[in-house]
């Protein structure tokens, strides 16, 4: 018993320090908040303003439209003429790599023919000498 009277007098203390540090304040309830009219041609310029202005939304989001389609197909197309160019470059390479292979045997071919002439060349010199 001695228990609980010693707790319900604390907590009477603490309630009352703590109503002397931070006394209670009083709320003042909400109003609501007075609304003027607004004058009937002034809303008749905001209607006309907003209208106008949810059609120029309805425009901007179209144009935004079309152009998200335009630069889907873009970027679709420039895809496609990248992949053929790779395509057509792998062809190209080997087209050439044939043709750098012509030449370098044409190449040798000369050289070939060029080291024969010196050495007759040089036969006929020294048979001359001779």
């Amino acid at each position: 018993m001695k228990k609980h009277f010693l707790i319900i007098a604390l907590v009477f203390c603490c309630q009352f320090v703590f109503s002397q540090v931070n006394p209670a304040t009083k709320t003042v309830p909400v109003t609501s908040l007075k609304l003027t009219p607004i004058a009937s041609t002034k809303a008749t310029i905001i209607r006309k303003d907003t209208h106008t202005l949810q059609t120029q939304v309805a425009q901007l989001n179209d144009s935004v439209t079309v152009l998200k389609k335009e630069l889907d197909l873009l970027t679709t197309s420039i895809k496609d003429k990248l992949d053929s160019v790779g395509a057509m470059s792998e062809m190209e390479q080997m087209m050439l790599q044939q043709m750098m292979e012509r030449i370098s045997q044409a190449m040798q071919t000369i050289s070939n023919m060029m080291k024969k002439m010196h050495d007759t060349q040089m036969a006929i010199i020294g048979n001359l000498k001779g």
